[in-house]
């Protein structure tokens, strides 16, 4: 992970393409900068529940992205 304040990029081993997917489709907006880098812009109103949620998403959709990868 890096970045400052909220604004955050995490890096991955895998393509990123496919989370930005699974995340839009839970409700969550990111976008994929390069091809295994996340960037997180929330807005400065976040709420710590909006955060937790994600959290909870992003891990679901990096373990069924990561699944994916391995069965190619």
């Amino acid at each position: 992970v890096r970045g400052e304040g909220l604004m955050l990029a995490l890096i991955l081993e895998i393509p990123g393409k496919e989370i930005v997917g699974a995340l839009l489709d839970a409700g969550f907006l990111i976008n994929c900068t390069q091809e295994k880098v996340l960037r997180f812009l929330p807005p400065l109103i976040v709420e710590r529940y909006q955060v937790d949620r994600l959290i909870v998403a992003l891990r679901k959709a990096i373990i069924a992205a990561e699944k994916k990868t391995q069965e190619k």
